[in-house]
């Protein structure tokens, strides 16, 4: 059985658990100063820790809209995890995610796919 638990190491600290993509252990919620935030952080078995910001990089070539969809994707996780961003709440990123891609389906339909 000990081949279920995934052993996450970060910080000095020992982490485990049966989410085969465990968040970085935190506080509840954490309020934001601008800067990076730790609801960003995740570890990827394997690779090991990882922000938000990577993968935007890698995977969106750090484009700014489908970042704050990534972003917003990921608080939403968070919240159904009793974590994430102070002050704001799920209701409020799926309507960041809608309004953005509201945003680029206007932009397709005008012939501009950026």
């Amino acid at each position: 059985m000990e081949d279920i638990y995934n052993r996450i190491e970060g910080d000095a600290d020992e982490y485990y658990s049966l989410d085969p993509f465990p968040s970085v252990p935190q506080s509840e919620s954490n309020e934001s100063d601008g800067g990076s935030s730790s609801y960003y952080g995740f570890v990827i078995p394997g690779v090991g820790l990882m922000q938000v910001e990577d993968i935007i990089q890698y995977m969106v070539g750090n484009d700014f809209d489908l970042g704050n969809v990534i972003k917003a994707s990921r608080r939403i996780y968070m919240y159904s995890r009793g974590k994430g961003k102070k002050g704001t709440s799920a209701e409020y990123d799926w309507n960041k995610i809608k309004y953005t891609s509201e945003k680029r389906l206007r932009r397709i339909r005008d012939g501009i796919h950026r």
